[in-house]
C-alpha cells in the first residue's frame, strides 16, 4: 500500500467524521429554532438550535422576528440560515413546554 493510497483514505475519513460548517448546516434545514438576537428587514440576526448559535436572515423581506420567537429553517444562503415565523400558538406551546422542564 502506497502513501499516497493512505493519505487519501485518511482525506476520506476525515470529511465522513467532521463534516464542514456548511455540510452541517444542511442538518438543520427543517428544523425549528429560537430567535436570539432580532433579525431585523434586510439585516440579520441570530437563531439557536440544539445550543448552536447560527446567523440568519427572515424569509419575508419585511419581517422583523423577535427574539423569542420560533421559527422554521427554510434555506441556507452562504453561512446563514433562511426563517420563517412559526405560528404563535406552536410558540406557546414550546414556551410552555420548555418552563414545564425546567
Amino acid at each position: 500500500m502506497s502513501v499516497a493510497n493512505i493519505s487519501s483514505g485518511y482525506a476520506q475519513l476525515q470529511s465522513v467524521r467532521h463534516p464542514t460548517q456548511c455540510d452541517r448546516s444542511a442538518l438543520y434545514l427543517t428544523a425549528e429554532a429560537t430567535v436570539v438576537e432580532a433579525i431585523y428587514p434586510a439585516r440579520k440576526g441570530r437563531i439557536r438550535i440544539g445550543g448552536v448559535l447560527w446567523y440568519a436572515v427572515a424569509a419575508e423581506p419585511d419581517q422583523h422576528l423577535s427574539p423569542g420567537t420560533m421559527v422554521s429553517v427554510i434555506d441556507r444562503i452562504g453561512t446563514k440560515l433562511v426563517v420563517k415565523a412559526l405560528p404563535s400558538i406552536w410558540s406557546e406551546r414550546v414556551a410552555t413546554a420548555l418552563d414545564h422542564s425546567q
